[in-house]
């Protein structure tokens, strides 16, 4: 079973995602992080978006809270 690190309000940047979903739940896009997967972005709010984080140490704070889709939480997966 995989360990998940969650952060938020944290995102991977546009630098450090690639979009592979949305509408998805927080756990359906976790799912979609399979091998080679080290974690996932995922908005809460307005259109549920799914990312894969292709380079999770850009994660950073996203402070924006007028933005519709806020709060976006960084599942990364753990290696304890």
């Amino acid at each position: 079973m995989v360990k998940w690190l969650h952060y938020t309000p944290q995102w991977c940047t546009v630098a450090g995602r690639v979009k592979i979903g949305e509408g998805k739940t927080a756990e359906e896009c976790k799912e979609m992080c399979k091998d080679g997967c080290l974690g996932v972005e995922w908005w809460e709010n307005y259109n549920s978006a799914c990312y894969k984080c292709t380079d999770p140490p850009k994660k950073i704070v996203y402070l924006n809270t007028n933005d519709p889709a806020y709060p976006p939480h960084v599942f990364l997966k753990s290696n304890i």
